[in-house]
């Protein structure tokens, strides 16, 4: 092992990095139960809520890092449940446009609250100034990893 304090620290941020991502989904879906909602339906809503209610469903499945054929049980569901519609596109029969219906919105702001409400308690005990400076860091991180022409975003 290295004794490189730069390179000790940028193992320690990779490992503290996906663990941090386990345990906020994790917290999320203890956290939604109350709404019957996993993370993953809290994830579409607000990515078709902040996609002004529709989006293209394979670019949903990119926005969520799953694979087209893994995201439609879950829209099956959620079209079920009368939150989402899903409507073939007339230039591109294969492609659907996935809507939020008045339901799903109701449903987007309430866990807009709700994840407000978790992000606040975590990170209650963090100064302004040092969440600007993760977002800086994130922002760098994001930045380095779209160089990769193998990066699927």
């Amino acid at each position: 092992m290295t004794t490189d304090p730069r390179t000790r620290a940028e193992a320690a941020f990779a490992i503290h990095l996906i663990s941090l991502a386990k345990a906020y989904k994790h917290t999320v879906n203890v956290r939604l139960e109350h709404r019957r909602m996993s993370h993953t339906t809290a994830l579409v809503v607000m990515h078709l809520s902040r996609s002004d209610g529709s989006c293209i469903q394979r670019h949903l499945a990119g926005l969520l890092d799953m694979a087209p054929p893994s995201l439609v049980p879950i829209l099956v569901r959620m079209e079920q449940e009368g939150l989402v519609t899903r409507t073939p596109q007339p230039a591109d029969k294969r492609a659907n446009e996935v809507s939020l219906t008045p339901a799903g919105w109701d449903l987007a702001r309430r866990t807009e609250r709700d994840l407000q409400g978790i992000r606040h308690d975590l990170l209650a005990e963090v100064s302004t100034a040092d969440l600007h400076a993760a977002l800086r860091v994130f922002t760098a991180l994001d930045a380095a990893l779209s160089q990769d022409p193998k990066d699927p975003r």
